[in-house]
């Protein structure tokens, strides 16, 4: 990753869990006290057989996501692995739906 959102570090262990927390509350705040939900909503339906690495829907208000699992998307979900360190498809398709998502409030 060449680029990260401004208070994230790019070798932290928890950037893919804080980066996710940041598209889909719009908070850099950890929750301090629990419980705290961010509502996963995954679609079969409504999502075109054809449609590749379909976007993922943030409403930030509502703290709900929501994931359309394409075809497409459920290949590469079982994607072979020879290593934990090897980046994968979806590794590249997750990052580019939290970073275009983010564009909108990460500025200064």
């Amino acid at each position: 990753m060449q680029e990260v959102a401004h208070g994230l570090v790019s070798h932290d262990p928890l950037l893919r869990a804080k980066t996710f927390l940041l598209a889909s509350t719009c908070s850099r705040l950890r929750p301090v006290s629990s419980p705290r939900e961010i509502k996963i909503q995954l679609l079969v339906n409504g999502a075109n057989p054809t449609d590749v690495g379909k976007e993922i829907v943030f409403r930030t208000c509502f703290q709900k996501v929501m994931i359309y699992i394409t075809p497409w998307l459920k290949n590469i979900l079982v994607e072979d692995t020879h290593s934990p360190d090897e980046d994968t498809v979806f590794d590249a398709w997750l990052y580019q739906q939290l970073v275009v998502c983010m564009q909108g409030f990460t500025q200064q």
